[in-house]
């Protein structure tokens, strides 16, 4: 796979196990695997700060690991969907969401996935803009812009809900590297 290219695991320490089961599969890109990253969100009163404050320290140190050095970051995450396996790709660039967009629609097992636009809300505003372009939704993140904004890299999120909590199963891995693999291609697209 291509050297500019990198594939981040376990920003959130529970989701590690998955990253390293997808990460080590044939053809997978380049791959920054953290160790020791944060807790996954807490929702309680008086958590939103921490929380917040985790995530942006640790993509900004992130950020000045990968700035100008890859072309594509595509950063790995975990959840639960007890319906049954199926992704989220969060990219702030909807020509690129369009390409994987076309992509997907081509697959003959058709791979599950939601295409959300990364967007900021409007200056003051405490909502998410109207989606646009090949999404069907728009998500405003906890990420620093100049993450999820910038070209040197583009940042790709995606999100693989799997049916049970746990590491995964090879179904689910395999399916992680799918994906990973059709947003790879998007980038010579």
């Amino acid at each position: 796979m291509r050297g500019d290219i990198l594939l981040v695991t376990g920003i959130h320490r529970v989701e590690l196990a998955f990253g390293d089961h997808v990460a080590s599969g044939p053809g997978m890109p380049q791959v920054m695997r953290i160790p020791h990253g944060i807790a996954r969100p807490r929702r309680g009163p008086g958590d939103a700060f921490l929380s917040r404050t985790q995530h942006r320290e640790i993509y900004l140190q992130l950020y000045q690991q990968i700035a100008g050095r890859y072309r594509l970051v595509i950063d790995l995450h975990q959840g639960l969907d007890e319906a049954g396996r199926s992704a989220e790709i969060f990219c702030n660039d909807s020509q690129f969401l369009a390409r994987c967009e076309a992509r997907l629609a081509c697959r003959s097992d058709r791979l599950n996935a939601r295409l959300v636009r990364i967007a900021a809300p409007a200056s003051g505003a405490e909502t998410t803009p109207e989606p646009r372009g090949a999404t069907d939704a728009a998500a405003y993140t906890w990420i620093p812009r100049k993450l999820w904004e910038g070209r040197a890299p583009l940042y790709v999120g995606v999100e693989v809900y799997l049916p049970r909590d746990g590491e995964g199963e090879d179904d689910d891995w395999s399916f992680g590297r799918d994906l990973i693999g059709e947003i790879c291609a998007c980038v010579s697209d």
